[in-house]
């Protein structure tokens, strides 16, 4: 692969029944991939649990590939996905929450895309959330695609690999739930005359309770395309909400 080294990064607030098999789980499929280096970024965002000493812990026991940021007091979502996003050191840098609602595996899926995009974005197709819930994200996706020209599905799912050099246009300003559609929204503007580099397309990739679909999108003004591809060609995922 052209990109042979990741940054993972997991925003964390009070997680200590989590933490430490999110970063154990997300190590393990770093380290089984063909990648010349990789980390994990813990961004303990104010925990006022057991989080802050197991991450440290955690760095302690791996300082080559696990680091650990710290808030004090809390930021809020968005400082520590940004915290996490500007300290990482390498080509790619993907993000998931840290509670192990999603099969890390499935990084494996999202791999091949990034080589010829910019984003790739997960997709939940199976929410087992309460229904207010369920209509109030509908709505704030709609909103946001409506407003800001996004063709991506699921603009909040926390599962989503980026280009390193995404970060070096677009700044996170956002301090709390909005930090994704901002994200997106920046990015779809450095692409409105073409992607990030000029060439390149970013990607969706759509995973469900058990097969990972791949929708390819492209935020050009001019043009849009739908690639979708045989269940079976994929992988199994799971996924809890």
């Amino acid at each position: 692969m052209p990109f042979d080294t990741i940054s993972a990064v997991l925003p964390a607030y009070n997680e200590e029944e989590n933490i430490e098999t999110a970063t154990k789980r997300v190590a393990d499929v770093l380290r089984s991939l063909d990648f010349r280096d990789w980390e994990v970024i813990i961004v303990d965002d104010g925990s006022a649990d057991a989080t802050t000493q197991i991450a440290d812990r955690l760095a302690a026991e791996d300082p080559a590939h696990i680091r650990v940021f710290h808030h004090n007091p809390n930021r809020g979502y968005a400082e520590a996905l940004k915290t996490g996003f500007t300290n990482a050191r390498h080509q790619l840098i993907f993000y998931t929450d840290s509670d192990n609602q999603f099969d890390v595996r499935e990084i494996s899926s999202l791999l091949p895309l990034i080589e010829e995009a910019d984003i790739v974005n997960g997709f939940r197709i199976y929410r087992f959330d309460p229904l207010t819930r369920l209509v109030l994200s509908w709505g704030f996706n709609l909103l946001v695609r409506i407003i800001f020209r996004i063709n991506v599905r699921d603009i909040d799912c926390a599962f989503k690999l980026f280009r390193r050099e995404v970060f070096d246009k677009v700044t996170i300003e956002s301090k709390k739930f909005f930090v994704d559609a901002e994200v997106l929204a920046k990015a779809r503007y450095f692409a409105a005359g073409g992607p990030l580099d000029g060439s390149r397309q970013p990607y969706s990739c759509h995973a469900d309770g058990t097969r990972a679909h791949l929708d390819q999108y492209s935020l050009q003004a001019s043009r849009q395309t739908l690639i979708k591809h045989d269940d079976a060609r994929r992988g199994t995922g799971h996924i809890r909400r």
